[in-house]
């Protein structure tokens, strides 16, 4: 059995932002620059690390973080929104969601490992209206997974201690994925000489795991049982307590 794979927490960030000072009075001042353009643009004392949009590839998934302004940034307090544009002009339309940052996990669709962020826009606040911000920040965010989706699981429900199991052909060589559970990633891989592996997800700060994945392959199928009951969606949210699985067959 392959060694236990521990959830990897990222928390870091790519991107700052310029100080907009009207902004703290509650004006609307935009700017617009992407990831790179940002984190170029870094004048002495005026940047704030965590503010912008990050992405971390996997193997079958892409993490998508949304990040505002933490306690140590020297412009703003600690954002306490995200909103996030549902069309190119705020007036159409936001989600908000609470706290400084925010993440999605995507999932590829089958014979794809292309995903884009769902938003056009990012706007951290201590105010629950989009009005009031602490910067704008145009998302352009596009992220490919490290390997093609041959197949997935993003509807239904995985029952807890059930099979989840998946046809593969005679001619496989070798199987790589990721399990998903509440914007936790953890990834295997299963060859033809080692045929079982586990994943432990751990998303609390304790030494427990969250959740458990044991991955095996045997009679032609991709055998995959969680030790925790959820449902599935090609986009995981932290915090939502709904998972995903995908993985790629190399023959």
């Amino acid at each position: 059995m392959e060694p236990k794979i521990k959830q990897k927490k990222w928390f870091a960030a790519i991107g700052v932002a310029l100080a907009l000072l009207m902004a703290a009075v509650g004006i609307p001042v935009g700017i617009s620059a992407s990831a790179a353009e940002m984190a170029e643009i870094q004048p002495m004392g005026m940047c704030c690390d965590e503010y912008g949009v990050y992405t971390e590839s996997y193997l079958t998934a892409v993490a998508y973080h949304y990040n505002g302004h933490t306690a140590d940034c020297m412009q703003y307090e600690q954002s306490t929104y995200i909103h996030l544009g549902l069309n190119i002009n705020p007036s159409y339309g936001y989600v908000t969601k609470s706290g400084h940052s925010y993440t999605e996990v995507m999932i590829p669709e089958i014979g794809s490992n292309a995903t884009v962020s769902p938003y056009y826009w990012m706007r951290p606040s201590t105010s629950s209206d989009a009005s009031y911000y602490q910067g704008h920040y145009v998302i352009n965010a596009a992220e490919g997974s490290g390997l093609i989706v041959s197949g997935r699981l993003v509807t239904g429900t995985v029952v807890a201690n059930a099979i989840s199991s998946f046809a593969i052909p005679s001619n496989w060589k070798e199987i790589e994925g990721s399990c998903v559970y509440n914007g936790a990633i953890g990834e295997f891989k299963i060859t033809k000489n080692q045929r079982r592996t586990e994943i432990e997800l751990y998303i609390d700060e304790d030494d427990e795991p969250d959740i458990m994945f044991d991955i095996s392959v045997s009679n032609g199928l991709l055998k995959i049982i969680s030790d925790k009951t959820f449902d599935c969606t090609d986009l995981v949210v932290a915090g939502s307590q709904e998972g995903a699985l995908a993985f790629h067959i190399e023959t």
